[in-house]
């Protein structure tokens, strides 16, 4: 009586569907990525936005310029002097002078057909005051 020989190895059908997993993982990094990075692009200019010395003196409106030209500088292209005030809001804190910058939005990139990621960003800073 013969022995079976014992199976090593991936099969054929093994290889194609590790294969596909990699190729999956990598198309939605692929479209992640971007978006994680704008969001961190957007996170420096407000940064940039409140180490400004003269920061407590400046209006609201000198306040989206300057963020307006952070973000034009750190290519992100979905925001212009039109529509920034949609996403950002400067408020002050109730009996305090201090303010605080809050940008709100959502970035999206399509994965495949009808698929779409979404990323929702939501990161508030407070201003400096005198």
């Amino acid at each position: 009586m013969k022995l079976a020989k014992k199976q090593e190895g991936v099969t054929a059908l093994g290889w194609l569907i590790i294969l596909g997993l990699i190729a999956f993982f990598s198309l939605v990094t692929l479209k992640v990525f971007p978006l994680y990075y704008e969001s961190l692009r957007v996170t420096a200019g407000m940064r940039a936005v409140a180490e400004r010395p003269d920061i407590a003196t400046l209006t609201t409106k000198e306040i989206e310029n300057y963020l307006t030209r952070n973000l034009e500088v750190s290519d992100v292209k979905q925001f212009n002097e039109r529509n920034i005030r949609n996403y950002l809001t400067i408020t002050t804190i109730k009996d305090t002078k201090r303010r605080k910058m809050t940008m709100k939005y959502e970035s999206r990139n399509d994965l495949f057909w009808n698929l779409a990621i979404v990323l929702k960003f939501d990161k508030t800073i407070d201003l400096p005051s005198n």
